[in-house]
């Protein structure tokens, strides 16, 4: 940040937002992701805690993916935006050039 203004990586706030989208993604697959887990113990009971915990996290979760495609969309917002103005100043900046060459 200098003096004068602030500088963006619009870039890196876009694979923000993807890398926010993918986290997303993880939490979706919600209960499909235990099957394996659950199917390789051989106790009943740690199997029915493993179950208990994922039915208490589901209600979490969905807030979670929620508050992240929030996030995420909040994010490609603000590339979008900052690569917009990026350009329309660059547009400007070179037909002014462009002017005072002639």
């Amino acid at each position: 940040m200098s003096g004068d203004g602030f500088t963006v990586d619009y870039v890196a706030l876009g694979d923000l937002a993807q890398q926010l989208a993918n986290l997303r993604g993880e939490f979706e697959q919600g209960d499909d992701a235990l099957g394996p887990l659950l199917g390789a113990l051989s106790h009943d009971r740690l199997r029915d805690k493993l179950r208990d915990f994922a039915d208490n996290w589901s209600d979490k979760r969905e807030g979670i993916v929620e508050r992240l495609n929030q996030t995420a969309a909040f994010a490609q917002s603000a590339a979008d935006a900052y690569r917009t103005v990026d350009e329309a100043y660059a547009t400007g900046f070179a037909d002014a050039a462009s002017e005072m060459g002639r």
